[in-house]
Formats: structure tokens, C-alpha cells, sequence
């Protein structure tokens, strides 16, 4: 029988690993992409970090094997058979399938096995508290190199989506801390992250912030009667940001451009066009054409990357009917995920990873080969087979520094 020291020096090892999985490629990119020339050798990078972390993982394996050796199994006999499947049929979308193949093994499947595996959540988000501050720090980092300092890597000063997306999960963390804990080292690296966010000019991220501030509100927190004033006054200060919006967005945008950075985000905002859908669109037209076309059996799993939305996509790839069931699959994990509450870790870490994946996937390209999806799903899978939900309780979060 496994002792409880032993089971949480796994949980340790999984945190760790899991945690390294999600911060070391937002390190890689903050480097490479900032210092001259070192993004010609960006493959290299890419090819250590996936070497690092399946060797981090060859140690947890045996963890992971004894606690959900079933789920496992399925899960991958279903992926497995359902790729084959779709390279045997669909001839012209091999070389997406052979392309994505390695990500979806080596990353996705990894953060799934990983999030299922997981027991000690307290611990596991201690262990992403303590990396939010490393990858905004790395942000931070990308950003003054390439726009203050005014270093000339790959980076963009006035767009860069894949930075701005980096920074969501850590600058999310914080907010919950801030929510929880209100220590002023956290209300400063949330604000480090928001502005990177901003700076770089992507809406989505801000999408996510905006969508874990609202659910976390409505799930966690009560009126009362003690808590008046502060909702007062965070009220008053959301009408004067309201009702100078245009001058505050300005001002900001002026003060970003005297250190060479371009906000897209703020400019749109300016120009009454942050809503603006960026050629979506008649992207979501063309996808609709091609679902006419071929409505029963899809145009198989990769056949067409455009669709920057999980619906759409989805039904494209399988058909109305199949497409359809899985979009109900997807729907239903996510409704009675974020009614759990009976682990309170747990249902923090399902609420950040939800407002990082669902508005990912309702905005961008596929996400079915992406990491924070099946982090969100693995989380969600853990608290489906919880058989109850609890009452109310304590949510406050004790000693997660």
C-alpha cells in the first residue's frame, strides 16, 4: 500500500512536471524571439524543450500508469484509432495529420495524462503561482528588449498574438491570487501581465481575463453588507474609466509609442473598431460553404485549417451529425465542470484553464492539438467523476505563496 509521503512526493513530481511543460516554451519564446538573430535557430529550441520534457516525463510515467492506467488506455486507443481512421480516408490531409502528429502526442496527450493524473491540487497550483511570476518576468523581459532597449529580434512591437497568449494563464493566476490573497508583489506582476497583453495588441487574451474575472465573481463571491463600500467604489472608479475611456486609452497608447510600441489593441480601440472581426468573417462564410458541401462526413480531421473557431470547425472536420455530438460532448464538460465545487483547488484551476480555452477556442485555429484545451478537459474529466456537488464552503486559498 502506498504511503501518504510517497503519494505526495508524487504529486510534487507531477505538479513540477506539469508546471515545466506549461512555462518552459513561454521562456523559450521570450528569449529567442528577442535577442538578434537567435530566432534562426528557433528548431533547435523547440527540439531541446520537447527533449527536456520528455525526459522530465520518463520518471512520472509509472505515476501516471498506476493511477489511471484504464483512462489511459481508452483515451488513447480512441485517439489513436480516430487519426488512423482519417489518414487511411482522407488522403489529402496527411501531411496536416503527419505534421500535427508530434504536438498532439508529445503535448497535448502529455497535459491530458498529466491533469488527470494530479491529486494534490493545493500543490499544483502553488507550483503554477510560482511560475506565473517566470513567465511574466520572461514576458517583461521580451518586451523591453525588443521595444524600450530597442534590440532588433523576430519580435513585432506593435502585434504579437502568440506573447499576448503566453502571458493569459500567468497573469489569470494572479488575478485569483489578488482575489484571494490581495499581497501588493501580486497586484504587480498582474499588471505587468496585462500590460504586455495590451502592448501587444491581441483582444483575445483580454477576452480571457475578462471571462475568469466574471465567472470567478459570479461562482465565489456574495453581496454583503460589509462589502458596500468597496462595491461602490469599484463601481464609481468603472464609470470614470467609462466616461473618460477615449482619454485613458490615449493617453496609454502615447505613452507606449514613445518607447516604440504600437498597441493594435488601443488603436482599434481609438479608431471605434476593437470589436472589428478581422476578416473572421468571411472565413466563417467560406467554412459554412464548405459544410454545405459536404455535410454528412465532414472533410476529415486537419482538412482545412482556417476556421479559427471550434464549432465550425469541428462540424467541418466530421460532419453535422458526428460534429455535432462532439460540440454537445465538449459543451457538457464545460457546464458541469464549472458548476463543481466540491475541491475548491480544483475548481480554481478548471476556472483558469476554461477562461484560457474556450475563448481560445471560439477565436483562433484549431485547438484540438493544443496543450491548455486538454489541460481543461483532463480537469474536467477528474471533477465528471465526482458523483456530487457540495454546498458553499471557504474558498479562501491558505498559504499559496
Amino acid at each position: 500500500m502506498v504511503s501518504n509521503i510517497e503519494q505526495l512526493s508524487a504529486d510534487k513530481k507531477l505538479s513540477f512536471v506539469l508546471t515545466t511543460v506549461l512555462s518552459l516554451p513561454v521562456v523559450k519564446f521570450c528569449i529567442v524571439q528577442s535577442i538578434p538573430g537567435l530566432y534562426l535557430y528557433n528548431h533547435y529550441a523547440n527540439f531541446i524543450i520537447s527533449a527536456l520534457i520528455l525526459l522530465l516525463m520518463i520518471p512520472v510515467v509509472s505515476i501516471i500508469v498506476s493511477r489511471r492506467k484504464s483512462e489511459l488506455l481508452m483515451t488513447l486507443g480512441i485517439l489513436t484509432t480516430y487519426l488512423l481512421i482519417n489518414f487511411l480516408i482522407y488522403q489529402s490531409n496527411r501531411e496536416n495529420i503527419l505534421s500535427h502528429l508530434f504536438r498532439i502526442y508529445s503535448m497535448s496527450f502529455v497535459c491530458f495524462s498529466l491533469a488527470i493524473s494530479i491529486r494534490d491540487y493545493p500543490q499544483f497550483l502553488k507550483y503554477l503561482h510560482r511560475a506565473s511570476y517566470v513567465m511574466i518576468s520572461s514576458g517583461m523581459f521580451m518586451l523591453v528588449a525588443t521595444s524600450i532597449i530597442g534590440a532588433v529580434g523576430q519580435a513585432s512591437t506593435d502585434y504579437n498574438m502568440s506573447l499576448s497568449y503566453y502571458m493569459v494563464v500567468p497573469s489569470i493566476t494572479m488575478l485569483l491570487m489578488i482575489l484571494e490573497n490581495k499581497r501588493p508583489i501580486q497586484i504587480l506582476f498582474f499588471v505587468s501581465g496585462l500590460t504586455i497583453i495590451i502592448a501587444m495588441g491581441s483582444r483575445g487574451p483580454i477576452l480571457c481575463l475578462i471571462t475568469f474575472y466574471l465567472l470567478y465573481i459570479i461562482k465565489y463571491k456574495k453581496l454583503s453588507p460589509r462589502r458596500l463600500p468597496l462595491y461602490y467604489g469599484l463601481s464609481a472608479t468603472l464609470i470614470i474609466i467609462g466616461l473618460f475611456r477615449n482619454e485613458i486609452a490615449s493617453s496609454f497608447f502615447n505613452l507606449l509609442k514613445k518607447y516604440n510600441i504600437y498597441s493594435r489593441t488601443l488603436h482599434l480601440f481609438l479608431l471605434g473598431q476593437l470589436s472589428a472581426p478581422a476578416g473572421r468573417d468571411e472565413i466563417f462564410r467560406q467554412i459554412g460553404r464548405k459544410i454545405s458541401e459536404n455535410p454528412i462526413f465532414g472533410i476529415g480531421f486537419l482538412g482545412d485549417l482556417r476556421s479559427h473557431n471550434i464549432v465550425f470547425e469541428t462540424i467541418l472536420f466530421n460532419g453535422i451529425f458526428f460534429g455535432s455530438i462532439l460540440i454537445f460532448i465538449l459543451m457538457y464538460f464545460c457546464f458541469e465542470s464549472l458548476r463543481f465545487k466540491r475541491n475548491k483547488e480544483l475548481s480554481f484551476l478548471i476556472l483558469i484553464f476554461f477562461s484560457y480555452a474556450i475563448p481560445d477556442a471560439l477565436l483562433n485555429l484549431t485547438v484540438w492539438g493544443k496543450d491548455m484545451f486538454w489541460i481543461f478537459i483532463g480537469f474536467s474529466f477528474v471533477a465528471l467523476r465526482e458523483k456530487h456537488y457540495c454546498d458553499d464552503q471557504d474558498l479562501s486559498i491558505p498559504d499559496l505563496v
